[in-house]
């Protein structure tokens, strides 16, 4: 595993409007519906077949790492109101085809930092384990947006949605703390297997700055 190589990719920014980024399964999105909504639960799993649970979560309780039920969802806890937040993908080879490369983790940065805009080398970078939040995926895949992605069936779907390479399961979440900034990242573990390094956050870093060259 430690010789496989990595690589990130832009997968797009994610347009805030309601000051929240959440994550969770696919599937429970379509419960941040009002419940004022015409779309009933009954017609969402229409849709979802794997929705569990029949209930609506409100925004405004929405903690950072949330279970009820069959639910769990983490809000990005340091977003500070609206804007607009890359969302960033690692990479990681197959160990069996070498040519192909799989989804291993998540990243949404705080863009206003100055570290992020430049290609200096990075002196500390911590996982921090205090702030973890464990999520289930039942439908095999996660969803990350701000909730509010309306579709033309009258549903909240999340714009960036992604096959958990280990299928079903719990999942991790951490924020990560670079330099001697507090927490400037959130960052989705689908294979622990590969975890994330110093070198990997370095890369990140140096390609984030190539959009500012």
């Amino acid at each position: 595993m430690t010789n496989l190589k990595s690589k990130w990719e832009l997968l797009g920014k994610i347009d805030v409007d309601g000051g929240c980024i959440i994550i969770s399964d696919e599937q429970n999105f379509p419960k941040y519906l009002m419940d004022e909504s015409s779309i009933g639960f009954e017609d969402r799993k229409k849709y979802f077949p794997e929705m569990k649970d029949d209930f609506h979560i409100d925004l405004l309780e929405q903690e950072v790492c949330v279970k009820k039920g069959d639910y769990s969802g983490y809000s990005i806890p340091w977003l500070g109101g609206d804007g607009t937040f890359p969302l960033w993908g690692r990479y990681v080879q197959d160990s069996n085809f070498k040519d192909n490369y799989i989804l291993n983790d998540l990243i949404v940065l705080e863009d206003g930092y100055d570290i992020f805009h430049t290609s200096n080398e990075i002196d500390q970078f911590e996982k921090l384990d205090y702030t973890k939040c464990s999520i289930q995926i039942y439908s095999g895949k996660i969803g990350i947006d701000s909730p509010d992605n309306v579709d033309e069936r009258g549903l909240i779907v999340p714009s960036y949605a992604y096959d958990c390479p280990l299928g079903n399961g719990t999942y991790n979440i951490f924020e990560l703390q670079i330099e001697t900034f507090s927490e400037i990242a959130t960052l989705v573990e689908l294979n622990p297997n590969n975890t994330i390094k110093k070198k990997d956050v370095q890369n990140l870093i140096n390609e984030h700055a190539k959009l500012y060259d």
